[in-house]
């Protein structure tokens, strides 16, 4: 058994201009107008491994959002728990990582996802690619990111 303790954190800054026309904002004309969304989330947890490279990782964590078009702007911190379950294996010095997660937010966020991971061992360098489903105030979204991860 090779249980283990995690931290996992992220934090992205996104900046937007809508190229438009003119707009009207309250009384005022504005051209062009942009936005910036600033997000962080930190998760720890444990992993458990068990049967085979399968693996059990409930974790819990918080995040952060801050958005700002024009004058308005919103922000919010929401604590958040789940897990994720999966099968790991190493060929050829590449590990590879496949499971399924799901997590709960305190801002009435789920998702539910599938995960790739890949891992050069000697290179310490690898990436994912994962689809998720998030039911949240909007209604049902889909997510589809590709990453790239370098130990320095």
């Amino acid at each position: 058994m090779n249980d283990s303790f995690w931290l996992d954190s992220i934090f992205g800054v996104t900046a937007s201009n809508f190229e438009t026309d003119m707009i009207l904002d309250g009384d005022n004309v504005v051209y062009n107008p942009s936005g910036i969304s600033i997000y962080s989330a930190l998760d720890a947890g444990l992993k458990f491994d068990f049967y085979n490279n399968f693996y059990f990782a409930p974790f819990i964590g918080f995040t952060g959002d801050y958005e700002k078009v024009l004058h308005q702007n919103d922000s919010s911190i929401a604590g958040r728990t789940g897990s994720a379950f999966g099968f790991s294996e190493e060929t050829l010095g590449i590990r590879n990582d496949y499971q399924v997660f799901l997590n709960i937010q305190t801002n009435n966020i789920q998702t539910l996802g599938i995960r790739m991971n890949f891992w050069s061992i000697a290179d310490d360098a690898g990436g994912s690619v994962s689809y998720a489903i998030s039911n949240d105030e909007y209604g049902l979204n889909h997510k589809l990111v590709a990453e790239l991860k370098f130990i320095f």
